[in-house]
């Protein structure tokens, strides 16, 4: 800040000086403010553009891994031995998680860039939460799967692919943060609004770390989870697309005792 004098200026005391110093703190906090937030768009930017690359370049090579393991397993490349077979449902099962964070991170970029558009059609709420978990039954092989649903159908104006997106995240969630043999139950309701509701009897999550849940690249990071792959963008995503379908998705938890993620939608009139 520059001060020019001249015949008509002002006498300036400390009280003028104290303000103009104000004012010039106000100004550096302001540019700085203007830096950082330049530095976070083009560091966000970045993010988006490491995703596109990285979700096209893996998708290639993982088609051609998880072709071959389903060759294999169908027997079509010869027999194979004992040993071979008891390790090829874990190779399937973590090619399919490999393929699955490969989806998150193309779904991510897409919103990211403006270019996830919801191609909504009437489909039936129960048919397609079956749908989504026969998608991820591999990983839920090592758990006890119950699923309440009505006899009826309930209808809905979704995109069917994306609505799968959302259910399978929650049921891949409550696998991997699971102890084997635990319970995860789904249950699906159409009273007033449609839900799915995935419960499991996990590590839970503490009531402060709740609200962080929702963002993106955020993990909740305990000694629990040390262990648990992730790319910190299910839920995040999961929650936008279920606002794009004028619903929500919302958890509730218990530090120890599980979690239950629900998945609302309206139902169509």
């Amino acid at each position: 800040m520059i001060m020019l004098s001249g015949p008509f200026t002002p006498l300036f005391g400390e009280d003028e000086a104290v303000r103009l110093r104000q004012y010039a703190g106000s100004i550096t906090a302001g540019l700085d403010r203007v830096s950082l937030n330049q530095r976070i768009a083009s560091l966000e930017k970045a993010k988006t553009e490491f995703l596109n690359v990285a979700s096209h370049e893996l998708r290639g090579p993982m088609t051609v891994i998880k072709g071959y393991l389903t060759m294999l397993e169908a027997g079509s490349l010869g027999e194979l031995s004992a040993q071979s077979r008891q390790v090829l449902p874990l190779l399937i099962a973590k090619s399919d998680e490999v393929n699955w964070m490969v989806e998150q991170m193309v779904e991510a970029a897409r919103l990211e860039e403006g270019r996830l558009a919801l191609k909504k059609l009437p489909a039936d709420l129960v048919a397609l939460t079956d749908l989504a978990i026969e998608g991820v039954s591999e990983m839920l092989s090592k758990h006890q799967l119950t699923v309440d649903r009505p006899a009826r159908a309930i209808e809905v104006e979704v995109d069917p692919d994306r609505f799968q997106i959302v259910v399978r995240n929650l049921l891949s969630n409550a696998a991997k943060y699971s102890p084997a043999g635990a319970h995860i139950s789904v249950r699906v309701t159409g009273n007033h609004v449609a839900r799915v509701a995935v419960t499991d009897e996990g590590i839970g999550i503490a009531e402060e770390d709740q609200p962080r849940l929702f963002r993106r690249f955020v993990r909740i990071e305990t000694k629990s989870t040390e262990r648990v792959s992730g790319t910190g963008l299910g839920l995040w995503l999961s929650r936008e697309i279920a606002r794009m379908h004028d619903g929500d998705l919302t958890v509730e938890s218990t530090l120890g005792r599980g979690s239950t993620f629900t998945f609302q939608l309206p139902l169509t009139r």
